[in-house]
C-alpha cells in the first residue's frame, strides 16, 4: 500500500474544504459605485447603473443575494428572460458590466471568483439611420433664411465641422480658445485625454460673436454651462422645423467622421479628429461609400505601375 501524500491533491483538497469567500450583492454593488465614482467621470457612473439595473432587478426577483449564487445556470436563465425583449449586444453589454463589477471586488480580494461562464450572444448587426447630405443643405439654407440664434447655428456646425461629442461641446471654454490659429483645446472628453478641435476659416467670425466673459462658451439665457439635455432639444426643433427624417448631434458626428474618410480614406487622421482610442470604435462611426473605394482601388492598383506602355 502506498502511503505516499501527493501534494498537489492535498493542497487542491485543502482549498476546496476553505469557505469561499461572497458579498451580499447589494453591499457589493454600492462598493463598485464609490469606485466609479472616485475614479471616472459623472457619464460614466450614469452608464452602469443604467446598464446593470436590469440584471440586479432580475436577481433581486430570483432571490439570488450573495456574488457566490450568481452561477451560469442564473446568467443562462437571464439570458432566456430578456432574449425576446432586448437586442443581443444589450445582453452582452449588461453580463459583461457585471463581470467588471465582479473582478473589481476579486481585485480589491472581497471575492475569490466568478462562478458563471457567459459565451456572448452573436450580435445582429443593424443598419443605423443616417444623415443624408440634402438634409445638411436644408439646414444651412434655414440658418441663411431664419431667426436662429448664433450660439445655436454655432452649435451645429462645430459638431458638423469637428465631430465633437456633445458633453464636450458644452465644456468648451473661453479661455481654451486660440482663434488666431483655430484651435479649441479640449480639457474635458470622454477618454478624459484632452486634444484640440480645429475651427475653419469660414466659422472664426461666428466663434468670436459667441464668445463671452463667462467660463463656457455656450451658456443659457442665465448665463449658467448649457447643458446636454438643451443641446439635444435644439437638434429636435431644427429637425422639425426642416422637416428631417434624421438628426441628432451623435448621427452629425458619425455624419462628420464618415465625410472626412470618404474624402481622405485616412483612417487613423478621423480616429484622431474623433478623439478615439481604437480604430475598431472608429470602424463602427463609418459609413463607407464602397462604390468610390472600388473605383480609388482600380485607379491606385499597384498593377497598373507595369503596364505596358505605348510604343
Amino acid at each position: 500500500m502506498n502511503n505516499q501524500i501527493n501534494t498537489k491533491e492535498l493542497i487542491n483538497f485543502l482549498l476546496s474544504q476553505q469557505e469561499e469567500k461572497t458579498v451580499d450583492i447589494d453591499i457589493a454593488y454600492k462598493m463598485f459605485l464609490n469606485h466609479i465614482t472616485i475614479h471616472n467621470r459623472p457619464g460614466t457612473l450614469s452608464a452602469y447603473k443604467c446598464v446593470l439595473k436590469p440584471i440586479l432587478n432580475y436577481l433581486k426577483t430570483i432571490k439570488v443575494e450573495t456574488t457566490c449564487q450568481i452561477t451560469t445556470e442564473v446568467i443562462n436563465n437571464y439570458v432566456l428572460f430578456r432574449k425576446n425583449k432586448i437586442q443581443p449586444g444589450t445582453i452582452n453589454k449588461e453580463i459583461k458590466y457585471l463581470e467588471i463589477m465582479l473582478r473589481h471586488l476579486i481585485k480589491n480580494d472581497y471575492i475569490d471568483k466568478i462562478n458563471f461562464k457567459f459565451q456572448p450572444l452573436k450580435s445582429i448587426k443593424k443598419q443605423i439611420p443616417k444623415i443624408e447630405d440634402e438634409s445638411i443643405s436644408k439646414i444651412l439654407n434655414y440658418f441663411e433664411t431664419s431667426n436662429v440664434l448664433p450660439k445655436n447655428k454655432l452649435m451645429f456646425l462645430l459638431i458638423l465641422t469637428t465631430g465633437i461629442r456633445t458633453n464636450e461641446l458644452c465644456h468648451i471654454k473661453n479661455s481654451n480658445i486660440d482663434l488666431e490659429n483655430g484651435i479649441i483645446h479640449l480639457d474635458f472628453t470622454k477618454n478624459g485625454e484632452p486634444r484640440n478641435i480645429y475651427i475653419i476659416d469660414s466659422l472664426k467670425a461666428l466663434v468670436a460673436q459667441v464668445m463671452n466673459k463667462t467660463n463656457y462658451l455656450f451658456v443659457d439665457d442665465h448665463n449658467e454651462q448649457m447643458t446636454q439635455n438643451t443641446v439635444r432639444q435644439f437638434f429636435k426643433r431644427l429637425k422639425k422645423s426642416c422637416n428631417i427624417d434624421v438628426l441628432s448631434p451623435h448621427k452629425l458626428r458619425h455624419y462628420y467622421a464618415t465625410s472626412i474618410y470618404n474624402k481622405s480614406l485616412d483612417i487613423y487622421l478621423v480616429k484622431d479628429l474623433l478623439g478615439h482610442k481604437s480604430i475598431q470604435m472608429t470602424q463602427i462611426y463609418l459609413d463607407i461609400n464602397h462604390k468610390d473605394n472600388q473605383l480609388k482601388n482600380s485607379i491606385y492598383s499597384p498593377l497598373n505601375d507595369f503596364r505596358p506602355t505605348d510604343q
